[in-house]
């Protein structure tokens, strides 16, 4: 029988070589087709024949048990009633494949995946970990258990480089006085977390931290967009100084936790763009070995929120070679807990520049910024409405011989002395007293102007010195900065 072609309007040889052509690809066409199949069970569609599929493993569950589905294969190579059992042994074969990707199909918060045992993260690395989102794929501790959400405890070859974990939540059991969890624990001797990357997750309640690292060279690592809430300690705590190091968070939120926001003392950070809010104690503590790192552009807002004047939006102890640049520091809401300061800077922390952060019309308990004078190569400088002109009322170090608006112990100077300007450029003027003769000097030591009586106003840098002379009656000095 021949077909009607519409396109050729004379069957010859070479049509029906085309015709014969066209029908052999819809026939090819619709055999794929056949091979090639969506799932209708509950998950996520994958191709026979495709040789690629989105993930390695897919877990999802039926609301009694848990699988996990081969996404080659399509095979549902493991069950139980117990998620964690599921979950770990599709991160062992991960570990065996030296990596892979798991996507865990959400069932929103009325439905977690109860986890009664931890999470091991693979040695190899190379892991992706990702869900449907917070609030949709979310994996609860339950209570009465006090493991850990996951855990990197490591082998002694290598590290564990290029994981990704994103788009779900981490749920704690916070409430229980007598547990002790975090969400990710990364802890190893010897070798640690490297090069990952968490976006877009979401931790909150674990009763110690949403997440520790204190394994050595767990460095470069990099938290974005995501949320720590509601920790019994800190959303992040991280120790381990030298060998734990290179952490950057950013655009993250770090809400209602009883400690501290962040916890820090380690070195080479960078913290922008976060949100630091209502944190019971201290919103960001960056102690001991904190060294050589960024805090920019992030918003502090009602910290301290259980005592009244105790607690700091950011307390620098032992803190060196830091640059605090852009942040915005709000205070506290209420006046019976009141933050006592915006920045707090400790007498052991040197060479750290403040500069250029701003504050709001807020509660402050004493004071908007505090350095101490024994942190003498420290900054502060270009931090608008912090501290007005003419309210210094003790600038001058007769102990160190340093004018030092943050905590001087005397109102006037000594004659024949010389002062050095330390931590904030100053702007300063003087008048009255008698045999009054002013001389101003560079760092070096060269002189830029001498034999002035009075200064009705000079802008004076860090590092200058200003000797009053040998006076019979002191003047009065008048110190601003900013």
């Amino acid at each position: 029988m021949q077909m009607n072609l519409p396109y050729f309007t004379k069957v010859d040889s070479n049509t029906k070589v085309r015709t014969a052509a066209i029908i052999l690809s819809l026939v090819l066409g619709a055999s794929a087709l056949a091979l090639s199949y969506t799932s209708t069970s509950i998950g996520a569609s994958y191709s026979r024949n495709s040789g690629l599929a989105e993930y390695t493993y897919m877990i999802f569950g039926d609301g009694t048990k848990t699988y996990a589905r081969n996404g080659m294969t399509g095979a549902i190579e493991f069950s139980s009633t117990d998620s964690a059992t599921v979950i770990n042994n599709v991160l062992s074969v991960i570990n065996t494949r030296h990596g892979g990707t798991i996507y865990v199909k959400g069932y929103g918060t009325s439905h977690p995946y109860i986890i009664k045992s931890a999470l091991i993260i693979p040695d190899s690395g190379h892991l992706t970990f990702y869900g449907d989102g917070p609030e949709y794929t979310v994996l609860q501790v339950p209570p009465g258990y006090d493991n850990d959400l996951f855990v990197f405890t490591g082998i002694k070859s290598h590290n564990a480089f290029f994981n990704t974990f994103r788009d779900f939540e981490g749920i704690g059991n916070r409430g229980e006085d007598s547990r002790n969890n975090s969400g990710f624990k990364l802890n190893a001797t010897g070798f640690g977390v490297t090069d990952s990357l968490w976006t877009n997750v979401f931790l909150r309640g674990f009763k110690m931290d949403d997440v520790y690292i204190d394994g050595p060279n767990s460095w470069n690592n990099r938290f974005e967009t995501s949320t720590f809430e509601h920790a019994g300690r800190a959303g992040i705590y991280r120790t381990g100084g030298e060998v734990t190091s290179d952490i950057k968070v950013t655009n993250s939120k770090f809400l209602y936790n009883d400690q501290y926001g962040v916890y820090d003392n380690a070195v080479f950070a960078t913290y922008a763009n976060n949100w630091f809010y209502k944190n019971v104690q201290t919103a960001f503590w960056a102690g001991d070995t904190f060294r050589d790192s960024i805090i920019m552009g992030n918003r502090f807002e009602d910290n301290s929120n259980s005592t009244n004047n105790r607690y700091d939006d950011l307390h620098l102890f032992r803190s060196d070679l830091n640059v605090i640049t852009g942040n915005f520091f709000y205070g506290s809401e209420r006046t019976d807990r009141m933050v006592r300061y915006g920045i707090y800077v400790d007498s052991f922390s040197i060479q750290n520049s403040i500069m250029d952060n701003s504050f709001g019309h807020g509660n402050f308990g004493t004071n908007k910024i505090f350095m101490s004078t024994s942190s003498q190569t420290s900054v502060i400088t270009d931090n608008p409405g912090w501290n007005p002109v003419g309210t210094v009322a003790s600038p001058f170090s007769t102990t160190a011989n340093t004018i030092v608006p943050m905590g001087g112990n005397a109102a006037k100077p000594n004659s024949s002395t010389d002062y050095v300007v330390r931590n904030t450029p100053i702007v300063m003027s003087s008048t009255g007293g008698t045999g009054v003769s002013i001389t101003i000097k560079d760092a070096n030591g060269n002189t830029i102007t001498s034999g002035i009586t009075t200064l009705s106003y000079a802008y004076i840098p860090v590092g200058y010195r200003v000797n009053f002379g040998a006076f019979n009656v002191a003047p009065t000095v008048k110190i601003g900065f900013n």
